[in-house]
């Protein structure tokens, strides 16, 4: 592996982080008229190739989900919840190999985005290292 990448010179390499969608408090509607699955309820970065594999666990719990609440006289309010508590469990779970991956994708003890929270493109998302090192450009 390291022979193919051996030749690659620094400014054709790209950096860009990832950002995890913030905590829902709920992916149903008031009157659980609406429900949000997959990336709309718990958008995960690429790093584990988890996405489409959380969307269709989603799909595929809320199938069963409403099943038990019709056979079991489960209000869909109480059943949405225990499904969406179930599922964000899960989703931490993904979540939390993602940030493994990030690490050594990103070491960010040794990196410095302009000044400015990763994340925030400045300066024409130039990336530096804090050991005086190459700087990368965000946009090849």
């Amino acid at each position: 592996m390291q022979w193919a990448v051996a030749d690659i010179t620094t400014n054709k390499i790209n950096l860009w982080p990832f950002y995890v969608v913030p905590k829902l408090r709920t992916w149903s509607s008031g009157h659980s008229q609406v429900v949000i699955l997959g990336d709309a309820a718990h958008a995960i970065p690429p790093s584990a190739g988890q996405g489409i594999n959380q969307a269709f666990e989603d799909v595929f719990t809320y199938a069963l989900i409403l099943g038990r609440s019709a056979k079991e006289s489960l209000s869909l309010q109480r059943a949405l919840k225990i499904w969406q508590e179930g599922r964000q469990e899960r989703v931490d779970k993904v979540l939390a190999l993602n940030a493994q991956i990030d690490k050594r994708r990103m070491q960010r003890s040794r990196l410095i985005w302009n000044g400015v929270q990763p994340g925030f493109c400045g300066n024409g998302g130039r990336l530096a290292f804090k050991d005086g090192g190459v700087i990368l450009n965000h946009f090849a």
